[in-house]
């Protein structure tokens, strides 16, 4: 499953490019999906250094039964997101977007992409965590229409993390 989008950029947020971006559901398990899991992996431990202390191993995602999709842009892959599909709600993991390109769409179509898949595959609400200073994706997730919400699932109240919530409808 593929989502494309091209993008013809002239508000002051963003630089002016025509750049193309690409979804595709991935292999957690190939070269590029566990550089971008690693990239994002080291981002969230260098942001949040005292909330995981475990080594991050991508090749969980696959034993946890994610689906994982990599976002390309200009066929080159700059990110990822993940999604583990529950009985009452879907969890949005591992939004990660390398530094060179963002502010460009690339989680915003990521974040979209993982919403039709939950959808489709009948999921009524979808549901994520998120470190409590990282104001841009909560800026992303209010704009896509996510509320705040309490821990949810396995996930504990913790003073570095943010919960958000999104109602997918039928």
């Amino acid at each position: 499953m593929t989502d494309r989008i091209g993008l013809d950029e002239t508000s002051e947020e963003r630089p002016k490019m025509n750049k193309n971006i690409e979804v595709h559901e991935a292999d957690p398990d190939s070269a590029t999906a566990q550089t971008l899991l690693k990239a994002g992996y080291a981002a969230m431990q260098a942001e949040f250094p005292k909330k995981r202390n475990v080594e991050f191993d991508p090749k969980l995602l696959a034993a946890g039964g994610m689906t994982l999709f990599i976002g390309y842009l200009d066929g080159e892959p700059v990110g990822c997101c993940a999604l583990s599909l529950q009985p009452e709600f879907s969890e949005l993991k591992k939004l990660y977007v390398a530094p060179s390109a963002r502010g460009l769409g690339v989680a915003e179509l990521l974040i979209r992409h993982v919403e039709n898949f939950a959808r489709t595959s009948g999921s009524q609400k979808i549901m994520l965590e998120s470190g409590v200073r990282l104001h841009a994706a909560h800026r992303l997730y209010d704009r896509l229409g996510y509320r705040s919400c309490g821990a949810f699932g396995n996930h504990e109240v913790d003073p570095e993390s943010s919960f958000f919530q999104k109602n997918l409808g039928s």
